[in-house]
């Protein structure tokens, strides 16, 4: 029903003057819709956490002139973003930090859905791979085979996209009335302006029961979301990888042994074997005797790991 012409009608032919807010209240009391009435979004799932969307933006957030990549999360269920974060470039490094924020606050989903399913590839088969093969590796590590597992594709994509939408109208203005002068900055308002956004979009969910699973250790979250690689150790519990050598500081490594390599900005290095956890050290340059510094080489893994273009 259009309720202009409604309107209009019952003026002209009923002598009944009513404006046009007053007639849509009746007609939506009524359960009338108008034909230019936008259709309510269907949300695919009915609890919070059972479906968490990944997505990028690229625009000129901050007003410089260059665009730049907005990383976000949100609950499919109430539209709630759960993390954003600004990076030059769509990269892992902006996933991981999204990811963090969301497992900190609320814990593992159920599902999640990423909005550039081809980012999604397996490993090389020695556990080797670019960023878009980790951030594989990260969501299967989180949520197992529940990932992009979603009958409602195509409606999920239209979900972040309106949702992204949304956030190119206000998130630049935003950032220039605070006078955000870098990334960095304005990295570090994206908490107040999520509680803002929030607070005028989000909607309640059909159900209360929220289905994140909460972490009980909140340090697990950092190896989480790391860097892996697949390396095997030598007799002494030292390994190769990149340009440096690495060594285990547990004794309980001297025999040779395949374990799981992981590095992050706020894990350093560690390694998994048999669901444990254990230190590494870096010992030195491969191709020289030089003493490497742990976090110098930190620093250079986490550039060229985690900020490189995501490989398609």
């Amino acid at each position: 029903m259009n309720i202009a012409a409604f309107c209009d009608a019952l003026g002209r032919h009923e002598g009944i003057q009513i404006t046009y807010s007053s007639l849509r209240r009746i007609l939506k009391g009524a359960e009338v819709r108008a034909e230019n009435q936008r259709k309510a979004r269907k949300r695919h799932r009915d609890a919070a956490g059972e479906l968490l969307h990944l997505g990028v933006g690229i625009l000129d957030w901050l007003g410089e002139g260059t665009p730049c990549a907005l990383h976000l999360i949100l609950d499919d269920a109430t539209d709630r973003v759960l993390g954003m974060h600004l990076c030059r470039r769509e990269c892992l490094m902006g996933y991981v930090m999204v990811l963090r924020q969301a497992l900190a606050d609320y814990g593992i989903p159920d599902g999640i859905h990423l909005g550039r399913p081809r980012l999604l590839r397996p490993a090389d088969g020695k556990g080797q791979g670019g960023g878009a093969v980790q951030l594989g590796s990260i969501l299967c590590e989180l949520v197992g085979d529940d990932v992009n597992d979603d009958d409602h594709a195509f409606h999920a994509q239209r979900h972040i996209d309106r949702l992204m939408r949304r956030v190119e109208r206000l998130l630049p203005n935003w950032l220039k009335r605070r006078k955000a002068a870098s990334m960095e900055e304005a990295n570090a308002m994206l908490c107040r302006h999520i509680t803002i956004f929030n607070g005028k979009n989000a909607a309640e969910p059909r159900s209360e029961d929220a289905v994140f699973s909460p972490f009980a250790d909140k340090g697990e979250i950092d190896r989480l979301v790391a860097v892996r690689h697949d390396v095997l150790t030598g007799g002494d519990g030292s390994f190769s990888f990149d340009d440096f050598i690495f060594c285990i500081t547990s004794t309980a490594f001297r025999v040779t042994r395949k374990v799981s390599f992981c590095f992050g900005p706020h894990t350093g290095f560690v390694v998994k074997h048999e669901n444990k956890w254990y230190d590494v050290s870096v010992l030195r340059h491969r191709e020289s005797d030089t003493i490497a510094d742990t976090a110098e080489t930190l620093d250079l893994l986490v550039r060229k790991y985690y900020f490189a273009a995501l490989d398609e």
